[in-house]
């Protein structure tokens, strides 16, 4: 998440488009795991694991462990992003702003 924040902090200070901003964000989070990238998608949505994993049906130590262990199905990463606003474009997930992690 510090890294995350990081990116952030530096991109907000740039003389740049909200799109070029966006662009080097997205660039950046792209290179992050499954894990860093439903953490983030969680935070963006100032929700909690425990949350989110309740409203995906799960239990929040299952959830956690599956977060761990990078075991999450293609269709419960669906269940994710839907639970979470978005939509999942394999390996990211998409939020109707236009931000994709």
């Amino acid at each position: 998440m510090q890294i995350f924040s990081n990116i952030l902090f530096i991109v907000s200070t740039l003389s740049l488009t909200n799109a070029a901003r966006q662009f080097i964000v997205i660039s950046e989070v792209m290179n992050i795991g499954m894990e860093q990238k439903i953490k983030t998608a969680i935070a963006y949505m100032n929700t909690t694991q425990a949350n989110l994993a309740e409203a995906v049906g799960m239990t929040p130590q299952n959830f956690n462990q599956k977060m761990k262990r990078a075991t999450f199905t293609e269709e419960e990463l669906q269940r994710i992003a839907e639970a979470l606003g978005a939509s999942f474009v394999p390996f990211s997930f998409q939020f109707p702003d236009g931000m994709k992690i």
